[in-house]
């Protein structure tokens, strides 16, 4: 008894502060009296320390006239503030719709009725165990505790909670699955294969750049020297709400300069012959964008009809039928297996990197030009095959 009363005691210039049963450490401040009764506010954390820190900013807010969040704020009023107020003006639009469904989808009607405050890792695991229930795979579940893990972290900014739940939970066995890569013989293939496709130059590019499918799309022919062997990606096409929007690569790191293999030179030589023909064909329906690959009208293609063609490509190449985004892994898979400087191979697939050592680093042409010998050694075909 002697130990309890001793960890609830108040300490100095600290306010209420005391410990509970579970260990965890809590500071209560009031605000006040409203509708005669006395409004206090609870603060939590891992140590007596952290707790005074947490009630000195709540203190001091009270003296400077700023509001104090109190009350019974529920995960869903907090997390729908959290992507109109965070997420919507941080992030992009594309990160935003993906949260949002997320959060509309399955977090608020799970969870969106407890308080924020009251929010356990229980009830985040039950909210995980019923999710694997109805079929859904450990990526799809991995998203969503990904997305309320964003949410609860700011809330533990803002002294909402002490601690974040959704860090202590366990995620399902993660989905058994082949390496999302082609082999160097079955990449050969393809490309064989993909000559008779409308799309085959837009695919050799894929693989060999390792581009994302959206920079491919907002690809211009003033971002590509084939004289010198290489592109520039400076942009991206992404569509979302039912209409293309331009917009900068993901990250910094993403605006760069890629060297060209052999193959992919002969794959834009061609397709600038393409898109010449095209235009001619489409007369006055051609709307010129300036576009590397675009529709037969001149927009930039349309996600679905590449998808249904490189299926087609698979099928005929005798290889498990893949997404767009499987060409990139390839190429980055390709340039590890040819022992490309790390430095190296994320300058040229536009990875980022918070490291302020990668900062500092820069990454020559000549090291680039290391990119597409190793790629155009591992693709290398047959001479009648390139042309």
């Amino acid at each position: 008894m002697a130990t309890e009363r001793k960890t609830k005691k108040r300490g100095q210039n600290e306010g209420s502060v005391y410990r509970r049963a579970d260990g965890r450490w809590v500071a209560q401040v009031s605000l006040g009296y409203g509708n005669g009764k006395r409004t206090r506010k609870y603060l939590y954390g891992g140590s007596r320390t952290e707790v005074a820190r947490k009630l000195t900013k709540v203190q001091r807010d009270i003296q400077q006239g700023l509001p104090v969040p109190v009350g019974r704020l529920t995960v869903k009023t907090f997390l729908t503030q959290w992507l109109e107020d965070v997420v919507k003006v941080t992030l992009s639009p594309t990160t935003y719709l993906a949260y949002k469904r997320r959060v509309d989808g399955h977090l608020i009607p799970a969870l969106g009725t407890i308080t924020v405050e009251k929010l356990t890792v229980a009830d985040v695991q039950r909210f995980i165990a019923s999710q694997a229930a109805k079929g859904l795979k450990r990526n799809t579940i991995d998203g969503q505790v990904t997305t309320l893990k964003a949410a609860l972290t700011v809330a533990m900014r803002d002294n909402l909670i002490g601690r974040n739940v959704a860090t202590l939970v366990d995620l399902p066995p993660a989905d058994e699955k082949e390496k999302a890569a082609l082999t160097p013989d079955q990449a050969k293939r393809f490309l064989v294969v993909a000559r008779t496709s409308r799309y085959g130059e837009l695919f050799a590019v894929l693989l060999t750049t390792g581009l994302r499918i959206s920079e491919a799309r907002g690809l211009m022919w003033n971002d590509v020297n084939l004289d010198a062997g290489s592109l520039t990606v400076r942009r991206q096409i992404v569509r979302y709400s039912g209409s293309d929007h331009t917009r900068p690569p993901k990250s910094a790191k993403g605006v760069r300069t890629v060297a060209l293999a052999p193959l992919a030179v002969a794959a834009l030589i061609r397709q600038r012959q393409r898109v010449a023909d095209a235009r001619a064909a489409a007369g006055g329906r051609w709307c010129e964008m300036g576009l590397v690959f675009p529709s037969v009208a001149g927009k930039p293609f349309v996600y679905s009809s590449v998808q249904d063609a490189l299926h087609r490509v698979c099928v005929s190449a005798g290889i498990p039928p893949i997404g767009a985004h499987v060409l990139r892994h390839t190429a980055a898979t390709f340039i590890a297996e040819a022992n490309v400087n790390s430095k190296v191979a994320m300058d040229a697939l536009g990875h980022s990197t918070l490291t302020l050592t990668h900062r500092y680093q820069h990454v020559t042409d000549t090291m680039r030009a290391t990119v597409a010998d190793g790629i155009e050694a591992l693709l290398s075909v047959d001479a009648d095959t390139t042309k």
